[in-house]
């Protein structure tokens, strides 16, 4: 939202080329703008959430629709989280995976 104040303000207050093309690029190489495998996996698993979400209460006519997209987000889901596993990605650190034995089942109690 910074960045739509500073292009809003550059429109309004003696508009430049060179002002508005620094404000447009800014936003484009903003650091805090991460685009990371692991912000896009959230962002089409939140996305598919919602999708099945609506696909319960679409009426008749949108049905076919809140299918396709139902699918497409499950799609765009299941290729990131292909695309993770390929890299070498994991869902735990292995610090945080113990393996299981015997000894350990009686210790909590």
């Amino acid at each position: 939202m910074r960045i739509d104040k500073e292009i809003f303000s550059c429109l309004i207050k003696g508009f430049s080329w060179k002002r508005l093309r620094r404000a447009i690029l800014k936003d484009k190489q903003d650091p805090k703008r991460e685009y990371s495998l692991e912000v896009q996996i959230v962002q089409a698993k939140t996305s598919w959430e919602i999708a099945i979400q609506q696909l319960q209460w679409a009426d008749k006519d949108m049905l076919d629709a809140a299918i396709l997209y139902t699918n497409a987000c499950e799609k765009r889901y299941m290729s990131l989280l292909r695309q993770a596993k390929e890299q070498g990605y994991s869902a735990w650190g292995q610090l945080d995976v113990q393996s299981f034995t015997p000894n350990n089942a009686g210790m909590a109690g």
